[in-house]
């Protein structure tokens, strides 16, 4: 019986390798069985570098703005823009300096007074307060001090 033969092989050889099952084969016996291929070096532990904190990040990327800004060109003295470029401005923009900004602002605050001033009032707008009719008597009192003024008390 060709067929018993064959099965009585397998399971032989199949009791054979449940027997070596509880023990570990060495490293040169796992090699001959995959082939002789080398065996993997274990890994060497990289040196652990230190993360950097959230100060540290910020504290860069200041730096990085402050270079970034130092770098661009600086209109403090005024004058019309001749480019575009990184300073936010369009071409033929005009920049004011400190006095002349402040002498626009005064421009623009009398010119919008004035224009209200020239314009009729709504009807139904509150007019100014009138004044009293009688001023409410005060009672005069000698302070302690040797004066000749007198005191008002409402």
């Amino acid at each position: 019986m060709p067929q018993s033969d064959a099965v009585s092989k397998a399971l032989s050889s199949a009791k054979t390798e449940l027997a070596h099952a509880n023990t570990f084969p060495s490293m040169a016996a796992k090699a001959a069985l995959t082939g002789g291929a080398k065996a993997a070096k274990p890994a060497t532990a990289k040196p652990i570098t230190q993360t950097p904190t959230i100060g540290q990040e910020l504290g860069a990327k200041a730096a990085n703005v402050k270079e970034y800004t130092d770098a661009l060109p600086k209109m403090h003295e005024g004058g019309p823009v001749q480019a575009d470029g990184a300073y936010g401005l369009k071409a033929g923009e005009h920049v004011l300096t400190q006095p002349q900004a402040k002498m626009a602002r005064r421009h623009a605050l009398m010119s919008i007074g004035m224009n209200r001033l020239s314009q009729p009032a709504a009807p139904g707008a509150a007019e100014p307060a009138a004044k009293p009719a009688k001023k409410t008597p005060g009672v005069s009192v000698k302070s302690e001090k040797k004066s000749d003024k007198k005191v008002k008390v409402k």
